[in-house]
C-alpha cells in the first residue's frame, strides 16, 4: 500500500514537472511572438524575392551580410598590357551598403518590397586617367655589350618593368618589381661586379637596366629614396651615375612625389636600352 502511494506521488510530481515545462516553452514562444511583432520586420515584407516579416535585427543584418557577400562585384583599375602597350578599360565594382539595407528593412511599412541599397566602387586609375600619361618627363638611353647570355638578362629585367604603373605618393622598388634573378625565371650567367671584383653570377648584366633607369629618373626630377654606386666604375653610364642591385642586398628606389600616376616604359632597339618615364604636362 505504501509502495503504491509512493509511486503515485513519483508518477503525480513527474506529471507536474512535465506541464511546467510544457507552459514555459508555450509561453517563451508567446513571449517571442509577441517581441517578434513588436520589434522585428513588419509584416509581409519582402527583402529582394525573400519573406523577412517578424525577423529581428540581428537576423536581417546576418541575410543582408550574406547577400553583400555573394554579390559583391569587384572593382578592377585601368591597367596596361604588359606585352602590347595597350590600355584596358577599368571595370566599376559594386557592394551592398549593409547598414542602410537593415535600416531600410527594419523601418518598413506591411507588405513593403524592399530593394538592397547599393553604392559603386570606382576604381583609380581609369582609361582617361592614363591617357592622360604621355608626356616624357626622363629619358635614357645606354648601349649594351657583352654576349647573349647578358643581353639576356638585360631583355628580362626590361620586360618587367616596361608598362609599370606608379601611382601618387608610391614608392618604386627595383627588386620588387623585377623580382629574384634565378635560372627558373630564365636569367643566365653573366659579367658581375662584387667589391671591385669582376665575376660572374646569375642575372649579370641586369644592373645596366637600373642604372639606365637611374638615369632616367633624375633627369624627371623624381625623389631618390634608396641607390647604391658600382664599387669601380661601369661602362655604360658615366662614373657616378649607376645604380647597382642585388636581390635581398641592393636595391633601386624613387617616389612618385608627383599628383598624377606614371608609366614607366623600357624597349630595347638593337643594342640600345632606352628608358623612359611618362608622366602629365605640367603648369
Amino acid at each position: 500500500m505504501i509502495l503504491n502511494i509512493i509511486d503515485f506521488n513519483k508518477k503525480t510530481v513527474a506529471i507536474i514537472f512535465l506541464v511546467i515545462i510544457a507552459l514555459l516553452l508555450v509561453t517563451n514562444l508567446v513571449v517571442e511572438r509577441i517581441n517578434r511583432r513588436l520589434y522585428g520586420v513588419e509584416k509581409d515584407v519582402i527583402y529582394e524575392g525573400q519573406l523577412v516579416e517578424y525577423l529581428f535585427r540581428t537576423e536581417v543584418y546576418k541575410l543582408v551580410r550574406k547577400d553583400a557577400v555573394e554579390n559583391r562585384i569587384w572593382s578592377k583599375n585601368a591597367r596596361i598590357d604588359g606585352e602590347t602597350g595597350r590600355i584596358i578599360a577599368e571595370r566599376k565594382g559594386e557592394i551592398i551598403d549593409v547598414e542602410s539595407t537593415v535600416n531600410k528593412i527594419m523601418t518598413a511599412e506591411a507588405e513593403s518590397r524592399i530593394e538592397s541599397e547599393v553604392y559603386q566602387i570606382h576604381p583609380y586609375p581609369t582609361i582617361q586617367d592614363l591617357k592622360k600619361v604621355t608626356e616624357v618627363m626622363g629619358k635614357y638611353k645606354t648601349v649594351i655589350s657583352g654576349n647573349r647570355k647578358r643581353v639576356k638578362n638585360i631583355k628580362l629585367a626590361t620586360k618587367s618593368i616596361n608598362n609599370y604603373i606608379l601611382y601618387s605618393d608610391k614608392i618604386f622598388s627595383f627588386n620588387q618589381v623585377v623580382g629574384p634573378r634565378t635560372k627558373k625565371r630564365g636569367y643566365k650567367k653573366g659579367p658581375v661586379l662584387y667589391n671591385g671584383t669582376a665575376g660572374s653570377g646569375i642575372g649579370g648584366g641586369v644592373c645596366q637596366v637600373s642604372s639606365t633607369l637611374y638615369n632616367a629618373v633624375q633627369k624627371a626630377n623624381l625623389q631618390i629614396i634608396e641607390r647604391y654606386p658600382h664599387s669601380s666604375s661601369v661602362g655604360y653610364v658615366p662614373e657616378g651615375q649607376d645604380a647597382a642591385v642585388a636581390w635581398n642586398l641592393l636595391d633601386f628606389k624613387f617616389h612618385n612625389q608627383y599628383s598624377f600616376p606614371l608609366i614607366i616604359k623600357g624597349s630595347i632597339h638593337g643594342r640600345v636600352l632606352i628608358i623612359k618615364i611618362l608622366g602629365q604636362q605640367q603648369e
